[in-house]
């Protein structure tokens, strides 16, 4: 049943038919969404926020279910979204001169996002791997000790609560 509901809420979105490896490398790009139409009919912010939202209930609803199923990647798509639309929002209100790369924000927000729920800082390390590159570098760690940090103020890491419940 989840399953099948999960396939006709996402079927007509053309992101939600991309590997988790294309999404990332999409969201973490240097060039503008514009060259796909996948993310970019109707509003690009739109669906960034549709993806966002989506993969964080699909997530929540996967975690909870009494199957196994990853965690690390749903939440690192959900902070690079997260990151990326953050990233177009100051782009859409800053002019033309004043524009960033929005896909580093991407980069920013995964790594942030990873360490926030599973408190590991190795993230940063996992991150910079995964990019190839070293141009985010403080960005990044802050972000993850920034996580980590707000984290641990304010409740346990999932692993450690899915070590509770189960006993």
């Amino acid at each position: 049943v989840v399953a099948f509901a999960t396939a006709m809420l996402t079927f007509p979105f053309g992101f939600f038919r991309s590997s988790p490896q294309d999404v990332t490398n999409e969201l973490f790009g240097s060039e503008p969404f514009d060259f796909t139409a996948r993310w970019s009919n109707p509003s690009l912010l739109l669906n960034l926020g549709i993806f966002t939202v989506c993969k964080f209930a699909f997530t929540c609803i996967a975690v909870g279910a009494p199957i196994s199923c990853g965690v690390y990647t749903p939440v690192f798509l959900i902070g690079a979204a997260s990151g990326r639309f953050f990233g177009e929002v100051i782009n859409l209100l800053s002019s033309e001169e004043g524009q960033i790369t929005a896909g580093g924000y991407a980069v920013v927000g995964a790594a942030a996002m990873a360490a926030g729920v599973t408190r590991t800082i190795s993230t940063a390390v996992i991150v910079f791997e995964l990019t190839g590159q070293l141009n985010h570098m403080l960005p990044v760690l802050v972000a993850v000790l920034a996580a980590c940090g707000v984290g641990n103020l304010l409740n346990e890491s999932f692993y450690d609560m899915m070590l509770q419940l189960n006993g």
